[in-house]
C-alpha cells in the first residue's frame, strides 16, 4: 500500500492540508488518515472514493489512487470519437458554431486541440498566407511558442505567455503527479525568448477583470479575450478534462476584422 500512501499523501499536501484537516473534512480519524499514509492501514474501495470526493480532484487521479491501491478504475477514459459519445460530439459543434463568427476550439488536458469552428480555421489560414509556419503538432501552446507561429502577431507576447506558463505550473502542483517531471511544461521552457522571471512575474493590469491578448495583423491592432467552459457534469475522464475555448474580441476593429474574413 506504500505506493497509494505516498499518492494520498502528495495529494494531500498540493491541496494544503494537514492530515488533521483532511480527517474533519472527510469524518475520518486522524490516526487512520496517518495509517493509510504509511501503508499501515488498507483503504477499502468505498474509502478510496469517498476521500477523492473531499480531496476534490479529478477523475483520472481518482483512478490512479484505486489503481496504486488494486482496484479497478471508477470512471471510463473514453476517445472523443468513440461512437458513444455522438451526443457530446454534437454538443461541441454546436457551442463552437456559436460562437461564429468568432475563433472557438475544444482542448484536453495537455492543450490538445480536438475541434474547431470554421472562424478559427479561418484565422490560422489568414496567418499561414501572412506567412506563418505552425509546429507539426495540434497543441496550441507549442503553436504559441513557435517565433514563426501565433508568437510574430502577438505584441504582448511576454505578457500572455507569462501567464499560461504561470498556469500550466499551477495546475500541475495541484495534481497528484507534483513531484514528477514536469515534462510539457518543460518542453516549452526549451522555446527561445521565454521571460526567465516567468514564475515569480506579477502580470495584468490590475484595473481589467480579463487578460486581452493584443494582435496586429497587416498592420491592424486588434485585441482578443477568451472564456472557457467545460462539462457541468462528466462521468468520464475525456470529458472531465475537455475544455471549450471561445475567443470574443475586445473592440469594435476587431469585431469587423473577423466579420470581414467570412467574406
Amino acid at each position: 500500500m506504500a505506493a497509494f500512501g505516498n499518492m494520498l499523501r502528495e495529494i494531500r499536501k498540493a491541496k494544503r492540508l494537514s492530515q488533521l484537516d483532511l480527517a474533519v473534512e472527510s469524518e475520518v480519524s486522524t490516526r487512520h488518515i496517518s495509517f493509510l499514509e504509511t501503508g499501515r492501514a488498507k483503504p477499502s474501495r468505498e474509502m478510496i472514493l469517498h476521500l477523492a470526493r473531499q480531496l476534490d480532484i479529478p477523475f483520472k487521479e481518482t483512478n490512479m489512487l484505486l489503481a496504486a491501491a488494486g482496484f479497478a478504475h471508477q470512471y471510463r477514459e473514453s476517445n472523443i470519437a468513440d461512437p458513444g459519445l455522438a451526443n457530446i460530439r454534437n454538443a461541441l459543434n454546436f457551442m463552437l458554431q456559436s460562437n461564429e463568427p468568432y475563433p472557438a476550439i475544444v482542448l484536453d488536458a495537455q492543450w490538445n486541440i480536438l475541434m474547431a469552428n470554421q472562424a478559427q480555421q479561418r484565422i490560422v489560414q489568414k496567418l499561414v498566407a501572412l506567412g506563418a509556419k505552425f509546429p507539426p503538432t495540434f497543441n496550441i501552446m507549442e503553436h504559441f511558442m513557435a517565433e514563426e507561429g501565433y508568437r510574430q502577431f502577438v505584441t504582448n507576447w511576454d505578457e500572455v505567455v507569462v501567464i499560461l506558463l504561470q498556469r500550466m505550473h499551477k495546475e500541475h502542483l495541484l495534481s497528484a503527479r507534483r513531484d514528477e517531471p514536469n515534462t510539457q511544461l518543460e518542453k516549452l521552457l526549451t522555446f527561445p525568448g521565454v521571460p526567465t522571471d516567468w514564475l515569480s512575474r506579477d502580470i495584468g493590469d490590475k484595473s481589467h477583470p480579463l487578460v486581452e491578448v493584443r494582435l496586429e495583423i497587416e498592420g491592424q491592432a486588434l485585441g482578443i479575450f477568451s472564456t472557457i467552459a467545460t462539462f457541468g457534469t462528466p462521468l468520464d475522464v475525456t470529458l472531465q478534462d475537455i475544455r471549450i475555448e471561445h475567443y470574443f474580441p475586445a473592440d469594435e476593429n476587431t469585431r469587423l476584422f473577423f466579420e470581414n474574413l467570412t467574406h
